[in-house]
């Protein structure tokens, strides 16, 4: 089971861990450098000089040493693709052992993940909470141009309608003819959409995932774009938002019909794709759970 991945990078900081791994990365005389932190002596090797082949993308490394010099990240640190020689399989096999351990002990955990876009997850919250704030204020088949809301809601509706980019995942003529806000549809096709694109990232696909999420303290995600990179946020936090994010679809599907006795074909359309939403999160939630059963039983994790 290779701990490494082309697109992710995962790293632990240790700090008065009863458990050290054999090698921490570490910046040991300005200089990054692999070395057993449990020897007295001077570090056996650098980046570059680790003596085995290294898989990583360059890229990667020097995305881990940008990490390294971000607030709040410490000095040392373990990095999966760094401090395990993934092409000696006795060593892998006896580290992957006491991986359990090395997550235990850990004080934080950082994962480094390459997206298309990044964006803050705080964002994704107020834009869900701004559709409950419709849901809860105007009927479905009201015209919110002359519903009792604020300017400062209308223009946003506005933006969400005519200015954003479309992604809800039908046509606009379509959306249009079933008389529903559009605002509404696509703040919320963005908010679900920023949400299943992080968890349909490789990281998730991962056989060491799960073990990750359930052991590690402190799970900080970073996304990187183009060498960019910037905090979004908790997994906890993520974790939470497809929760709410089924709770958000859930109850705009019974917006949308609460006003209709009988539904166009347009509003079954719409009413499929938001349907397809929910099965999708309450899927993560599902493999979550089984992913927990199987660290509670001792279960496999390949």
């Amino acid at each position: 089971m290779l701990l490494f991945t082309y697109n992710v990078a995962v790293l632990l900081i240790f700090a008065m861990a009863v458990v050290l791994p054999s090698r921490l990365l570490g910046i040991v005389d300005n200089e990054f450098r692999v070395f057993d932190p449990r020897s007295k002596g001077a570090p056996v090797c650098g980046i570059p000089g680790v003596d085995w082949d290294l898989t990583i993308n360059p890229k990667k490394i020097d995305e881990i040493k940008n990490l390294m010099a971000q607030k709040n990240v410490l000095q040392f640190i373990w990095v999966d693709c760094l401090c395990l020689n993934q092409a000696d399989g006795d060593e892998k096999s006896a580290e992957i052992a006491k991986m359990y351990e090395y997550y235990r002990s850990a004080s934080t955990c950082h994962i480094l993940i390459d997206m298309k876009e990044v964006w803050n997850p705080q964002e994704v919250v107020d834009n869900l909470k701004f559709i409950d704030h419709i849901r809860t204020n105007i009927h479905s088949t009201s015209l919110a141009s002359e519903a009792n809301l604020t300017a400062n809601i209308k223009n946003r509706l506005s933006m969400w309608e005519n200015k954003a980019d479309w992604v809800f995942p039908l046509d606009e003529a379509t959306v249009r003819s079933a008389a529903i806000e559009m605002g509404v549809l696509n703040c919320y096709s963005t908010c679900i959409g920023y949400v299943k694109s992080l968890f349909t990232n490789f990281y998730f696909t991962r056989v060491w995932t799960f073990e990750e999420m359930l052991l590690g303290k402190n799970i900080t995600l970073w996304g990187i774009q183009d060498m960019r990179m910037s905090c979004i946020g908790q997994l906890g936090t993520w974790m939470d938002l497809a929760i709410d994010s089924v709770d958000k679809a859930a109850k705009l599907s019974d917006w949308i019909e609460e006003g209709r006795v009988l539904n166009t074909s347009s509003i079954d359309a719409i009413l499929g794709k938001i349907d397809e939403d929910v099965q999708y999160l309450a899927t993560l939630r599902r493999q979550r759970r089984e992913g927990e059963v199987g660290l509670d039983t001792g279960g496999s994790k390949s």
